[in-house]
């Protein structure tokens, strides 16, 4: 589900995963830093729980003015550091939801998890591990794919060469 045409891209997927058992359902892309890491986590987590473990987290900077003009969302610095912070938090909540007992937390320069109190934890669920595709259009963002996550959503616009040539090399 993509974010496109003013739609989340999280809530169709709801409905897919009430209705569907083998489909494979991903947000392709939501766009990261107008949400916080927590609430992204707490929505793929609910998705993979729904699913039984058939969601794919989709996520992309978008640019600047993107975020700054039609998100609110203040641009804090490069987006490729920020996207990597953004990962490491998000892996670092899914572990607590997990693991509630031992807490995982992550302090980063753009994002800090320090607390997940009993009552805001959901809990430990059968398929924990939520695979994690970046949009790439540039290098750093195609290496911290192929370094951190799952998978990589190059741009519509991305040639096949370009792909070929730029991308997956550092991949």
């Amino acid at each position: 589900a993509p974010e496109a045409g003013g739609h989340d891209p999280f809530f169709p997927l709801v409905i897919a995963a009430e209705h569907t058992v083998r489909i494979d359902l991903s947000t392709g892309v939501a766009v990261a830093f107008p949400r916080s890491p927590t609430v992204v986590a707490q929505m793929a987590w609910d998705l993979q729980r729904f699913s039984g473990g058939r969601f794919t987290l989709g996520l992309g900077t978008q640019v600047k003015g993107q975020n700054e003009r039609r998100f609110c969302t203040p641009w804090t610095g490069p987006a490729g550091p920020r996207l990597r912070d953004y990962v490491l938090c998000l892996r670092a909540i899914f572990k607590t939801f997990q693991d509630p007992q031992n807490p995982t937390y992550h302090a980063g320069e753009h994002y800090s998890f320090t607390m997940m109190p009993p009552m805001f934890n959901p809990g430990p669920i059968q398929n924990p591990r939520i695979p994690i595709y970046l949009a790439a259009v540039n290098k750093y963002n195609a290496a911290l794919a192929g370094e951190m996550c799952e998978g990589v959503f190059p741009h519509p616009f991305c040639t096949p060469k370009y792909i070929r040539d730029t991308l997956l090399p550092v991949i």
